[in-house]
């Protein structure tokens, strides 16, 4: 087996970890780059881990021309984004590509995706799975073209 702590000591400064495989040996990477800065440590899934039961809220996105668009409790951002005629990529529909990945400047967004990094979430989100974190959220996006 891999000696992971001590590949994980070898790492310079700029160096970048990525990971994919089982969720045992992924969690084992990620424990032992902890020490690594975050935004160079990356991951994927070919599979959506196991989630809790979330409950879905009604909200409101708002584009920087003011325009908002009303998110129901049973669609996602993109979807609801798709409906008025915007071109967002669903990929996994997941919320592990990060392909309808949006900027976003203001909302409390509760993360359900598995690709950003908590520096990443404080201005992104993934739409096929991210939603406001309490009913009736406004999620103001960085741009009027959405996404």
């Amino acid at each position: 087996r891999a000696n992971l702590p001590k590949l994980m000591e070898a790492l310079g400064p700029n160096d970048q970890v990525y990971t994919c495989g089982p969720d045992a040996y992924m969690s084992a990477v990620l424990d032992a780059a902890s020490h690594h800065p975050e935004g160079q440590v990356h991951r994927e899934y070919f599979a959506p881990p196991e989630t809790p039961e979330y409950e879905n809220h009604p909200f409101t996105l708002v584009l920087a021309d003011g325009r908002e668009i009303e998110v129901s409790a049973d669609q996602s951002a993109a979807e609801a984004l798709n409906e008025v005629g915007f071109s967002i990529d669903i990929k996994c529909s997941d919320g592990i590509c990060g392909a309808c990945k949006c900027g976003y400047i203001e909302g409390e967004i509760e993360h359900r995706d598995f690709v950003l990094s908590k520096a990443q979430q404080a201005n992104e989100f993934i739409t096929c799975q991210s939603r406001a974190a309490t009913p009736e959220v406004k999620i103001y996006l960085k741009q009027t073209k959405a996404c």
